[in-house]
């Protein structure tokens, strides 16, 4: 598997499996934001040249008041699934985040996908909350997680 910085290039793709895998849909608008914006990592994911998953962090570090990032969007297509890929783009968003000088990282998880709460879970997020009714497509409470980098034995800020 091969990490790519995603572009506007990508959108296409990106569109094509936002639509595939989620009930709820980032619009063509919003992942074009998303791509454009400098406080927003995007990134890919490539098998043997081809798209398989992508995953996009939010700093909230540019405005000097926060310490914080958020996890927006993690996907990879169904195909390639349980194949550590998704583990391998959210320890490189992590990476990113903690390098780039947050001290926690936060995201909501539809409360039914035990798959990525398991993910989530064993990368060191605990759950801090529930939001009542934030997913529609059937609705669903999410629950809100978080990762404190200094509740993990990370040594350096590289």
């Amino acid at each position: 598997m091969k990490l790519i910085t995603l572009s506007t290039k990508h959108l296409p793709q990106l569109l094509v499996m936002e639509r595939a895998y989620f009930s709820v849909q980032w619009s063509e608008d919003t992942m074009m934001w998303a791509l454009t914006n400098p406080n927003i990592h995007a990134v890919g994911a490539e098998v043997d040249g081809i798209f398989v998953g992508y995953a996009f962090l939010r700093h909230c570090l540019a405005d000097g008041l926060s310490d914080q990032a958020e996890l927006l969007n993690i996907a990879v297509d169904a195909e390639n699934r349980g194949r550590g890929i998704g583990t391998q783009l959210l320890t490189y968003m992590m990476q990113l985040a903690w390098d780039g000088g947050a001290e926690s990282i936060f995201l909501e998880v539809r409360q039914s996908n035990k798959t990525a709460r398991r993910l989530y879970t064993e990368a060191g997020f605990t759950p801090i909350g529930i939001r009542r009714g934030y997913y529609s497509l059937p609705t669903e409470d999410a629950v809100v997680m978080r990762v404190r980098f200094g509740d993990l034995p990370l040594t350096s800020r590289g």
